[in-house]
């Protein structure tokens, strides 16, 4: 099932706005904009503004987060095998690309640094922290901080434009069957805003699967094998082979 098309949707809410404000619009359109419209249109245009503004800042905090995870990974394995040497009871991550979510890395850098704070005062565990390790662990362990941050603030954006599309829509067939009844349902007026949805009935935005960003690591996933005898005729094209020769992979020419 696919999702709002929050984007289209603002763009139609904006010729909205153009609609009612046509020198000699009539009175009867331009009221039911001013008075049912007008304000909803504008929650949920700010709304859609802040969640696009989320997102690029969202990409460029995990983009940073990823550079830093990708620079200390090394340091860290080397690191490691030191520490093990001399404390040999710590448990740490082998590495952190091996870690499935951002909060699993985090936890294992500051796992780290916690051990040599442990140890501080000895002299293996000071150079380890003083050196190029700390200074890398402190910043990547801000950046992904940051970038976690920006996850949760575009989190909430989206929940604040959810909430602002259902009074926006409401109000938006409002005026739109006021533009009917007053230009007809012909008009350039009516036929710009006008969004058509599946059977032509008034259920919301033609939808489109979301826009989503990606986490830091995503492990591809293996689309199940499907049984030739289950795949319908005329949909077999490149997935049969001839009659009496076995089928080649898909990978295959």
């Amino acid at each position: 099932m696919g999702s709002i098309d929050y984007s289209r949707f603002s763009r139609v809410l904006q010729r909205c706005d153009e609609v009612a404000s046509e020198p000699g619009m009539k009175m009867v359109v331009v009221r039911v904009y001013e008075t049912s419209l007008r304000e909803a249109a504008e929650a949920f245009l700010n709304a859609h503004e802040a969640v696009r503004v989320s997102e690029a800042a969202f990409r460029k905090e995990q983009r940073e987060a990823m550079e830093a995870l990708v620079t200390l990974d090394r340091p860290y394995r080397e690191v490691r095998g030191r520490v093990l040497a001399f404390a040999p009871e710590a448990v740490l991550p082998d590495a952190l690309r091996s870690q499935q979510t951002d909060l699993d890395r985090l936890d294992a850098i500051e796992g780290m640094i916690d051990t040599l704070d442990d140890h501080a005062g000895e002299t293996w565990a000071d150079e380890l922290a003083q050196g190029a390790f700390g200074q890398l662990a402190a910043r990547t362990v801000k950046e992904v901080n940051e970038a976690l941050h920006a996850d949760r603030t575009l989190g909430m954006a989206r929940e604040a434009r959810a909430s602002a599309y259902g009074p926006a829509f409401e109000r938006y067939l409002r005026f739109k069957r006021a533009v009917r009844d007053a230009l007809g349902p012909k008009s350039r007026q009516f036929q710009r805003i006008h969004l058509r949805a599946p059977n032509h009935a008034d259920t919301g935005p033609v939808t489109r699967p979301d826009v989503r960003v990606e986490p830091l690591a995503v492990r591809p996933s293996v689309p199940p094998s499907i049984p030739i005898e289950a795949i319908p005729p005329t949909e077999r094209v490149g997935r049969q082979a001839p009659a009496g020769h076995a089928a080649a992979p898909l990978n295959q020419p």
